[in-house]
């Protein structure tokens, strides 16, 4: 399973710091040569005066106002630019970190999918009588997206962290439609199976097997983009055994209320995504499968690294494999 919503709550504080420092820089650079101008255009306005006064040297004085005037305005606008780009700039890296947030939740909901849906089967039921497996593709995803909270006129505020942090913007975006797109097939491959429809199962299945795959894959990726730039690595919080026990112990005695209704909501939001429907309350399951804990390949990974304490991107690429160890030709689910 993957670690707490607190954790992945954070990355919208701290993804954007690195963009912050770097256009509070150039901000700062483009006022210190506005006030510059201003100066030298003081200093000229004075020559000028002085000139008039004692007739020598005018036509010179002048035209030192007239380039100084002009300086200053070049000067205004290059502030105001500059303040523009920091403004679009800080947008689009906050809206990666939030997209980067939202996957991981996405992931964690994942997981409990696939346990929930498929093994055990938990069952749904398609909205219309006969419906089958359709997917979702980006547009109905990002419409999705849209409707959430973390709304920052996604994707393309997204996208544009490329201009800062190249590739970044692109894959947290695959990243996000991709765990939600496999959450979509597993649910309606569920409902194919309750069906009792083998052919759009099969078709459900053969999806999610390949979004499986591509999941992990974005995993490594996404992880090695963040190690690639030291500036968003430094930033990352970093994972503890501890705190995941912590989790784990509060799941158990049902104290994890916020996190557990917010999860619960977010999937039955995926279920009408799906134009699927649970019957039953999602939230009892939730509160197991946390409290089962984590798997032997999540505990090793925690006890083995140092001071018990992973990075996100160590957890990315942890959680990339175990993605490829879901069989689904094991699924209770076969038809």
């Amino acid at each position: 399973m993957s670690e707490t919503w607190e954790y992945a709550k954070s990355m919208s504080l701290v993804i954007p710091g690195g963009l912050k420092a770097l256009a509070d820089k150039t901000l700062a650079e483009a006022r210190q040569v506005l006030a510059d101008a201003e100066e030298e255009l003081a200093l000229a306005e004075e020559e000028l005066a002085e000139a008039e006064e004692t007739g020598v040297g005018l036509e010179a004085a002048y035209e030192e106002v007239v380039a100084a005037e002009t300086a200053l305005a070049e000067a205004a606008e290059a502030v105001a630019a500059a303040a523009e780009a920091a403004t679009e700039a800080a947008l689009a890296l906050a809206a990666a970190a939030l997209a980067l947030e939202a996957g991981i939740i996405i992931g964690q909901i994942l997981d409990f999918g696939l346990s929930a849906l498929w093994d055990p089967v938990k069952p749904l039921y398609f909205f219309d009588r006969g419906a089958g497996f359709t997917s979702v593709n980006d547009l109905e995803i990002d419409t999705f997206i849209l409707s959430q909270p973390m709304n920052l006129a996604f994707p393309h505020r997204i996208l544009a962290a490329d201009q800062r942090f190249p590739q970044l913007g692109t894959l947290v975006l695959s990243f996000l439609r991709c765990g939600i797109r496999t959450f979509v097939d597993a649910a309606q491959g569920n409902a194919a199976s309750i069906a009792g429809d083998k052919t759009n199962f099969d078709l459900a299945r053969a999806a999610l097997d390949q979004d499986l795959k591509e999941y992990s894959r974005l995993h490594v990726e996404l992880a090695d983009c963040l190690d690639h730039y030291p500036r968003v690595r430094s930033r990352l919080p970093r994972f503890t055994l501890s705190n995941l026990q912590l989790m784990i112990d509060l799941a158990s005695i049902k104290r994890l209320p916020r996190l557990i209704d917010y999860e619960a909501t977010l999937i039955q939001q995926l279920f009408t995504l799906a134009r699927v429907r649970c019957p039953t309350d999602i939230r009892p399951d939730l509160y197991a499968w946390i409290a089962q804990g984590m798997t032997p390949m999540e505990a090793k990974a925690f006890q083995d690294a140092p001071y018990q304490t992973l990075r996100l991107s160590d957890i990315l690429r942890l959680h990339s494999r175990t993605l490829l160890t879901v069989n689904l030709a094991n699924s209770p689910l076969i038809l």
